[in-house]
């Protein structure tokens, strides 16, 4: 982004990939990104310096693309479902999937959730996932929709929000006996 912090103008093709500084100021980015896109916020490398006891993250990428487009890249397990739930006024769940992990050798289910706003969302929200077996809460993953990086309260009219989280189970996913709750709630409250 230009230091002056006005939005440069950004093509409005069938896909367009931005890498950021995961510390700085995005709000340019936001308001240079052409409306009604699948908007998809993922952390990029982590590094590590000879002094540093900890890694930190490079970058972050934001990819914008066309709605037409297809919302969820299929891996091996399922293929994103229609959801059509309401919250908060006008936060649609349009879509989501799951995906049966294994993550350093334990369970683990990832969640995709395709989140739309159809006009401006006045709160920060947190977005939980319980993944539930009967009434026991096997797994969960609570935090920011797009990890942080594109806060509900951002949200535009229009843009589908694809948010993925994993969360860690203490049993494997049985689609058949099991459930993923999922809604918002403001963490400052």
């Amino acid at each position: 982004m230009p230091d002056d912090g006005a939005p440069p103008a950004l093509p409005a093709g069938d896909d367009l990939l931005v890498v950021m500084w995961a510390y700085g100021d995005m709000d340019a980015l936001w308001a240079a990104l052409p409306p009604e896109r699948i908007i998809t916020v993922r952390e990029g490398a982590q590094e590590r310096g000879d002094l540093d006891a900890e890694s930190r993250l490079l970058y972050v990428t934001v990819r914008s693309r066309e709605r037409g487009t297809t919302w969820h890249e299929v891996g091996a397990a399922d293929i994103a479902r229609p959801a059509g739930a309401v919250w908060a006024g006008d936060i649609r769940l349009e879509q989501y999937a799951l995906e049966p992990l294994t993550v350093g050798g334990q369970p683990a289910l990832q969640v995709s959730l395709y989140w739309a706003a159809g006009g401006a969302v006045s709160a920060d929200y947190s977005v939980f996932r319980h993944v539930v077996c009967g009434e026991q809460i096997i797994g969960q993953s609570d935090g920011p929709p797009a990890q942080g990086y594109y806060s509900a309260d951002r949200w535009r009219a229009g843009d589908i929000i694809e948010d993925v989280r994993i969360a860690p189970l203490s049993e494997p996913y049985d689609p058949t006996a099991c459930q993923v709750r999922v809604g918002f709630y403001r963490w400052d409250t």
